[in-house]
Formats: C-alpha cells, structure tokens, sequence
C-alpha cells in the first residue's frame, strides 16, 4: 500500500443503473504497482449484486523530489 500523496492521471467511470435506496457495496483492488504509477479498478454494486458503476483510474505516485527527479 503507497502512503503517499498520489495524482490522478486518468479515470473512466462506468454508470450502469441508478441508487434507488439501500446500502451499496464498493469493492476495489489495485491492478499494477510500479514506483511511479499505480493502476485500479473499482465496482459499486446494491445490496442485490447489481452492479451501478464501474471504473479505473491510474494515478502518478508524488515522492519527496528532494533535488531529485521523479
């Protein structure tokens, strides 16, 4: 897990049917994880397993440069 501040390069979100009430279960896992850049998916579904949206984004991981390049 990256404990560091992260940048949103990309992100695409799927919605595929409205919240009409209820609780929602989100579940999300990372794809790939280099030292720069870090890929992950996500789905929310409702109480029944209907899956509402799906996305992905990738995201740059923001070091301390330190006089150093990332």
């Amino acid at each position: 897990m990256v404990k560091q501040p992260l940048a949103t390069i990309n992100m695409n979100i799927h919605y595929f049917a409205p919240v009409r009430q209820g609780k929602l279960v989100a579940k999300a896992h990372v794809i790939q994880q280099g030292y720069r850049i870090i890929s992950a998916e996500g789905e929310i579904a409702d109480e029944e397993g209907r899956l509402l949206a799906k996305g992905m984004a990738t995201f740059k991981v923001l070091r301390n440069q330190g006089g150093s390049k990332t």
